[in-house]
């Protein structure tokens, strides 16, 4: 609850969702207590209001935050001199490793971890959703492949007649083939194109949407060059491999059947 600034009480800071969702502004006082029934409540003066920086952890959640002073908060909670957890940064992150065991090898009933080994402990959902998105990724790319095969079978045949005209005319298979695997390598390149466009323009639909939705700064998708590589390169693959297949069984046809003799 906010009241009137009382002098010299501890400072917090709060966040912005946080003070909208309780009307505080800065200057104000609020009642902390660790329980709901507010026993024990201590005030204190709102110093100021800060946007948190993106946590993927806390969406969905709702939560509200504020930060105070470590006295402060072992009075609110009751313990005094007791810690749950700790972030200790380094002048030399590249010593990570080894300030870490020195942590685990001097400290008794403490356990030191990297912020990386730390990621691994608590991003188990994370990395379902990680393979599950690449199951996605798979089934889309099989998808496309099938999508491209027919596509160029409807190519194909309806440039049978042309392409018997020219086995006709003395141009070789490999020729053919050649042409074939041309056309099947841009139709490839155009349709990966046009997917980076609609990737590039769903991003910039979705996440204004979603950190409206969940008030955050977290970018949800991204479109990285990376990305643009592995789509461009596979869809090249794909292509020439579907027009590989379809080039193949044209080649084997007879001319004649080729232009409807």
């Amino acid at each position: 609850m906010a009241t009137t600034l009382p002098d010299k009480l501890p400072e917090i800071l709060v966040t912005d969702r946080t003070a909208a969702s309780l009307g505080l502004a800065i200057g104000d006082t609020l009642e902390v207590a660790a329980d709901a029934g507010m026993s024990a409540a201590r005030s204190f003066h709102i110093a100021g209001i800060y946007r948190p920086k993106p946590d993927p952890f806390e969406i969905g959640y709702g939560r509200l935050h504020l930060k105070m002073h470590l006295p402060d908060l072992n009075r609110v909670l009751g313990h005094e001199d007791q810690v749950d957890r700790f972030v200790v940064r380094l002048r030399d992150p590249t010593q990570r490793e080894s300030a870490t065991d020195d942590f685990n090898a001097t400290l008794v009933g403490l356990h030191a971890y990297t912020s990386e080994n730390l990621a691994e402990r608590t991003s188990s959902t994370f990395q379902v959703v990680s393979q599950f998105h690449k199951a996605i990724g798979v089934v889309s790319l099989l998808a496309g492949l099938v999508f491209l095969v027919a596509i160029m079978v409807l190519k194909v045949e309806a440039m049978r007649r042309e392409l018997g005209v020219l086995r006709l005319l003395g141009i070789s298979r490999r020729t053919v083939v050649r042409s074939v695997l041309a056309i099947a390598t841009l139709v490839a390149l155009l349709g990966s194109l046009v997917g980076i466009g609609l990737g590039i323009a769903a991003a910039a639909l979705v996440n204004p949407l979603a950190q409206h939705r969940y008030d955050t700064d977290l970018v949800f998708v991204r479109v990285t060059p990376p990305v643009i590589a592995l789509a461009v390169g596979l869809s090249i693959v794909l292509g020439i491999a579907a027009g590989a297949g379809v080039a193949a069984r044209s080649a084997r046809a007879h001319p004649l059947r080729q232009i409807g003799r």
